[in-house]
C-alpha cells in the first residue's frame, strides 16, 4: 500500500516544494532515503552512520528473528520494512523515546540502538505478524493488550521476561485488567519489571494448554467476530493437538 502514503504525502505539500510530515515513521516507510535511510537488505533499511561491520551483524539478527516468526507461527504473511538505529537521533527522528522498538500496524518496525538484538526484533515481528493474521480492526477492537504483549513475549522468548517468577511480579488477575494501551503503558512505566513476565506466563499457560492449532483457530474465530473471552474459551474447550504433533514442533522451534 506504499501509494496510498505517497498520496498522504502529496496532499500534506507546503509553500516551496515542502512537504509537511505528521508521522515521521511514515515519511520513512514513503522515501527511506529522504529520512536518512540506506537499504542493506530485503525491506531492512539502516542510518547512514552505521558502520559496515554493525550492518552485517543486524542484517544477520534480523534474518533470524524473520525466520524465528515464521516457525513460530507456520508462515509469514507480511514482510515489514524495518529501519534500524545505531544512534539515539535517528531513533528519535523516527518519533522514537524510551522504547526499544514499535511496530507500525502490520507495515514496519523502528529499532532503537537499544533494540538491535534478537529478543527485540521479534518481538515486533510477532507483533506485526499476529497483527496482520488479525486484522487490523479486530486487533483494534478485539484483542486486549496484555494478550498481545504476551504472545510477543512468547515467540520472542526475552530472557528479561521468561525466568521465574518474581515477588514484585503482578498476578494473573491484575494482569488481564490491562485490556487497553493506556492501561499497559501505565503500568509498564510503573516501577518494577512491569507487566511484561505476568502477562508472558498467562498466555504460554493458554497457549501451553492449547498448542499451535488452537492459536491459528483462535485467531479464525476474533477475525470471525466472536469476542476475545468467547474465543479463548472456545479453544480452551477443545482438545489439544496431536502430542507427536506438538513435540515436531517444540523440537523445530527450540533447535538443539
Amino acid at each position: 500500500m506504499r501509494w496510498v502514503l505517497w498520496i498522504f504525502l502529496a496532499l500534506t505539500v507546503v509553500g516551496g516544494g515542502a512537504i509537511l510530515f505528521l508521522e515521521p515513521a511514515m515519511a520513512a516507510i514513503a522515501c527511506p532515503s529522504c529520512m536518512g535511510f540506506e537499504r542493506v537488505d530485503e525491506n531492512v533499511y539502516v542510518d547512514r552512520v552505521m558502520p559496515a561491520d554493525k550492518r552485517i551483524e543486524v542484517a544477520a539478527h534480523l534474518r533470524k528473528s524473520s525466520s524465528a516468526v515464521e516457525m513460530f507461527f507456520g508462515s509469514l504473511t507480511t514482510h515489514p520494512m524495518i529501519f534500524a538505529c545505531s544512534t539515539e537521533e535517528c531513533y528519535q527522528s523516527l518519533g522514537g523515546k524510551a522504547a526499544r522498538g514499535a511496530a507500525f500496524g502490520a507495515t514496519a518496525i523502528r529499532l532503537s540502538p537499544r533494540g538491535l538484538d534478537n529478543a527485540i526484533a521479534k518481538h515486533e515481528l510477532a507483533h506485526i505478524e499476529f497483527h496482520a493474521r488479525l486484522g487490523m480492526w479486530t486487533t483494534m477492537r478485539r484483542l486486549p493488550t496484555w494478550f498481545d504483549e504476551g504472545m510477543a513475549v512468547l515467540v520472542s522468548e526475552d530472557p528479561r521476561f521468561v525466568g521465574s517468577p518474581m515477588p514484585s511480579d503482578m498476578s494473573g488477575p491484575q494482569v488481564r485488567q490491562l485490556i487497553s494501551l493506556r492501561q499497559w503503558l501505565a503500568a509498564a512505566n510503573a516501577p518494577g519489571r512491569g507487566p511484561y513476565a505476568p502477562a508472558y506466563r498467562e498466555v504460554k499457560a493458554w497457549y501451553d494448554r492449547v498448542g499451535h492449532a488452537g492459536l491459528l483457530n483462535f485467531i479464525e474465530k476474533l477475525r470471525d467476530g466472536q469476542s476475545f473471552e468467547d474465543a479463548l474459551k472456545a479453544m480452551d474447550q477443545t482438545s489439544r493437538a496431536p502430542c507427536e504433533n506438538r513435540e515436531t514442533f517444540a523440537l523445530k522451534f527450540h533447535p538443539t
